[in-house]
């Protein structure tokens, strides 16, 4: 560098960069209904680090979730960031698929109501309704099939609803319409 006087100083400059990010995660298999999980685990950049999950949640971790895919937005103190997805298996016992293809859902699509039925009887201990991202719009508790249920303040857009009974879980899609 020089100034006006035609003095001039030199100074040697390093300019460091963080590593980049490195991220991995343990994913724990939904079996019987909201026990899956993901363990993220992240070096590298700067941290502190922050989590923001399409479900929602700000933590590093998600546990006691359904089956189904999940993104995570980790942002660094200097606020770069990287995205990732990350499937979570729901796994499915012969028990399961005799309970899966004894129920029925219907109408599907619907706007307004919809039923679920099963062709022998059937008390579902738990009836939950997850919107697309996971995240629990409702729960009914030790309910007689068939059975109706109000679906009219929904958003239009893919619904799942988990049928638990004993230690059988059963999941079926239904898409809302206007």
């Amino acid at each position: 560098i020089s100034d006006a006087n035609g003095c001039s100083a030199t100074n040697a400059v390093t300019i460091t960069q963080p590593a980049p990010y490195s991220i991995s995660a343990q994913i724990s298999d939904e079996t019987l209904g909201n026990d899956g999980a993901i363990n993220l685990s992240v070096q590298g950049a700067t941290s502190p680090y922050t989590y923001i999950w399409n479900n929602g949640e700000t933590t590093e971790d998600l546990s006691g979730i359904i089956g189904g895919n999940y993104t995570v937005t980790v942002i660094d103190a200097n606020n770069c960031d990287t995205v990732l997805t990350f499937n979570v298996p729901t796994l499915v016992s012969v028990n399961q698929l005799r309970i899966e293809n004894a129920l029925k859902l219907y109408p599907n699509p619907s706007s307004d109501f919809i039923s679920l039925s099963a062709e022998y009887p059937l008390i579902a201990e738990i009836i939950t309704i997850f919107d697309a991202s996971g995240k629990e719009i409702v729960q009914y508790h030790n309910t007689n099939l068939p059975f109706e249920m109000d679906i009219h303040n929904l958003s239009p857009g893919l619904y799942i609803i988990r049928v638990q009974e004993s230690n059988n879980v059963s999941n079926l899609k239904f898409i809302k319409k206007q």
